[in-house]
């Protein structure tokens, strides 16, 4: 697990840029004068750290903690593992410090490119092609990838939390909902003509779940997505609404779709998403004999 360490310290750099630059967009000051110049320091230099000495983790603890960005945590729209991984500091800026499995799961490594990943499951080989996060314009760019090999199942992932965040859409050069940007692909996907989709397996996977059962509860949907009239600050009707978004984004003759919420995050959420995989191909597997690379 030590191989990880950089992927953490990656983190730890991008969610103190976060915290930084979400800062200074809410003007929010430092109760303790000294973390003020601490903030300073930190926004000068935050672009160019490479990796982190012990005055440094003590730096971003003492911003951390301060009242004042302690009393509007909430506001600060961190990304989801930014405030695990600046709660864990004490432990991460340990000179023997080991990742925890969990660490781990809650680190994130952009995918550069297009990766591809082979295992075997009992009898079955797999051949799992990550095309990372990617945006509509991005999406010539790896769909050829798909047209000479039959598709067993198509997983698509969904980050939930973001229902009230945006993103730059390069195709029109204008901020975009994540979700309705996510929707869009989505529906892209569905619709897909080419002869190795026919018999494919989709799988909408809504991650984060847990994160999203909280901050439902102080950042309304409605906000963000006016036709969705249920009532505020629950969970459940929530998520319905969005999972009734993308099934209706979907054509009517579309394949086989399976719907789960979860938290890859955490090692048995993890664990019931593989299960539920192995089960789907398997099952298509079996019964349409499909050959799966």
């Amino acid at each position: 697990r030590k191989a990880f360490i950089g992927t953490i310290q990656y983190n730890v750099l991008m969610a103190t840029n976060a915290l930084v630059l979400a800062m200074a967009k809410l003007s929010i000051k430092c109760q303790n004068p000294h973390n003020t110049e601490t903030w300073r320091h930190l926004a000068n230099r935050n672009s160019n750290m490479s990796e982190f000495s012990h005055s440094d983790y003590t730096l971003i603890l003492r911003m951390w903690h301060d009242d004042a960005v302690h009393r509007r945590r909430r506001e600060l729209q961190l990304p989801n593992s930014a405030k695990y991984f600046l709660n864990s500091l004490d432990r991460i800026r340990n000179h023997d410090y080991i990742p925890t499995t969990e660490d781990v799961l809650k680190a994130y490594k952009p995918t550069v490119g297009v990766e591809e990943h082979s295992l075997v499951i009992g009898s079955i080989a797999y051949k799992m092609v990550d095309v990372g996060r990617n945006s509509l314009h991005m999406q010539q760019k790896w769909m050829h990838l798909f047209e000479e090999c039959a598709v067993s199942a198509v997983l698509f992932m969904v980050d939930i939390c973001e229902y009230d965040q945006v993103t730059f859409a390069p195709e029109n050069e204008r901020m975009v909902n994540c979700l309705e940007n996510a929707k869009l692909l989505f529906q892209r996907l569905s619709h897909y003509q080419y002869e190795n989709f026919k018999n494919s397996v989709f799988m909408l996977l809504f991650n984060k779940e847990d994160t999203f059962d909280e901050k439902i509860l102080y950042s309304n949907l409605s906000d963000h997505f006016p036709a969705y009239t249920g009532p505020k600050q629950n969970p459940e009707m929530a998520k319905n609404f969005i999972c009734d978004m993308f099934i209706d984004a979907i054509p009517d003759k579309c394949n086989h779709i399976t719907i789960h919420f979860i938290s890859a995050t955490h090692s048995n959420s993890a664990r019931e998403v593989c299960k539920a995989v192995k089960h789907e191909v398997s099952q298509m597997y079996q019964f349409n004999s499909l050959e799966i690379d």
